[in-house]
């Protein structure tokens, strides 16, 4: 029925209620700290390759593939 409240997912007028908002809210922010804190991780991993090579110009694409399925391998 419309303006009803089952499920409890909506407050009044058909909007989310505060519960529901703060719940995204967090899973939001914790998925953006996730993605932030991955990123970070695969950063330092394909600078360490960069070094590893001596500094040599040119493999950074490659450097940074290799770090994100390093990272996403210790994930598991």
């Amino acid at each position: 029925m419309p303006g009803s409240d089952i499920g409890g997912a909506e407050g009044s007028a058909g909007q989310p209620s505060d519960t529901t908002e703060q719940q995204q809210q967090q899973t939001t922010q914790g998925e953006s700290e996730d993605a932030a804190s991955r990123e970070a991780r695969i950063r330092r991993a394909a600078y360490d390759a960069y070094v590893r090579r001596g500094g040599a110009p040119g493999d950074e694409v490659q450097d940074w593939l290799d770090a994100e399925k390093q990272v996403d391998s210790q994930k598991k």
